[in-house]
């Protein structure tokens, strides 16, 4: 399966948002792994809304 240009643009900005996500959730303490799991699942809510968003042109539902 390839991926098209925008698919690869949405896994790159969840890729941002992972390293960001479980990077400030080490840094504040969490060390478990079950910890640094669920802040790697919550960085799935940010690229989610975007896709889900019909008029976000980038990654919405709408977009090309």
């Amino acid at each position: 399966m390839k991926l098209s240009q925008s698919h690869k643009q949405m896994l790159l900005s969840y890729g941002r948002v992972v390293l960001a996500t479980v990077l400030t959730a080490y840094l504040a303490g969490a060390t478990k792994w079950s910890e640094l799991g669920v802040a790697f699942v919550a960085a799935a809510v940010p690229p989610a809304i975007r896709f889900l968003n019909p008029t976000d042109t980038a990654f919405g539902t709408g977009s090309k």
